[in-house]
């Protein structure tokens, strides 16, 4: 129990540094920005119609190969300083011993990427106000993007309302499923760059192998051919779009108990890595 309170503090010592870091106000800047410049026709096109759209929006940005280029590239420069050194290091370490030290900073990285997809859905809402409604009915709008040419007649390219989606899950359960995809993707990223930076002791080899992930998973939605090929069950940024997902049994692409297991072994097995490397590895 001692463990993990010394975790949850260096946790929240790592987000109180946030105040003074302007890299994590220009990312937040950034995100907002990018979710206005994809959601800005969307909101024309409800206010042509006076129409009003479900709160869970948001999640259709990430079945978009560009927008999840770039919100996830955000991420990655979040937290691209993995594991986070600081002068205080040292002392922080000698109080708190090196294991509770590398959770908390997985602690920090799991709260990181937390925050960031709320923030997502939030800048989301202030765009789209005030035709945001919430409920468990998929609604007018979304019902009107995914069925019609709605969208290709008011010129709305940067979000792809999937049919697939409204089709087989309520809001609700679109929204869970695609924040608990997103956070895995996330953290798993943030797990490479943890233990990739560590281990080469600078900021190259996590950085490139985490950016390679993303520009995989671009590169796999940019391609006809490669989008239900077997080589999606290798590319752990993609499971994190639900228009993927095999859910009725059909194509070649990955179902959702081989996902939520390949997510679980790789998270799980990262994390011990980075508990292992904060143990072993000397700190300077």
């Amino acid at each position: 129990m001692k463990s993990i309170r010394r975790a949850y503090h260096i946790c929240t010592l790592s987000f109180r540094r946030w105040l003074g870091d302007y890299r994590i106000l220009i990312v937040f800047l950034a995100v907002f920005t990018y979710c206005y410049m994809a959601l800005a026709p969307v909101k024309e096109f409800l206010a042509a119609g006076n129409i009003k759209i479900n709160a869970c929006v948001p999640l259709f940005l990430f079945e978009f190969s560009a927008n999840k280029f770039f919100l996830f590239l955000f991420l990655i420069l979040l937290l691209c300083d993995a594991p986070f050194r600081d002068r205080t290091q040292q002392m922080t370490i000698l109080r708190s011993g090196r294991i509770s030290w590398g959770v908390g900073k997985i602690f920090y990285m799991a709260g990181s990427c937390m925050l960031y997809f709320f923030s997502v859905y939030l800048f989301s809402w202030m765009v789209l106000f005030p035709y945001i409604e919430f409920s468990n009915q998929w609604g007018k709008g979304i019902m009107t993007l995914a069925k019609t040419d709605a969208a290709a007649r008011y010129q709305i390219v940067n979000v792809f309302f999937s049919e697939k989606i409204v089709d087989y899950f309520t809001p609700g359960q679109a929204a869970f499923f695609s924040l608990l995809l997103c956070f895995a993707a996330a953290l798993l990223l943030g797990l490479i760059l943890f233990v990739g930076n560590f281990l080469s002791g600078s900021l190259r080899l996590g950085l490139a192998a985490a950016l390679a992930l993303v520009i995989m998973d671009t590169a796999l939605f940019s391609s006809e051919v490669m989008s239900e090929h077997p080589i999606l069950y290798g590319s752990p940024v993609t499971w994190c779009s639900l228009s993927t997902i095999n859910i009725a049994g059909f194509g070649r692409t990955p179902d959702i108990t081989f996902i939520s297991r390949a997510y679980t072994v790789l998270l799980a097995g990262l994390s011990a890595g980075a508990v292992l490397c904060s143990a072993r590895k000397q700190l300077d």
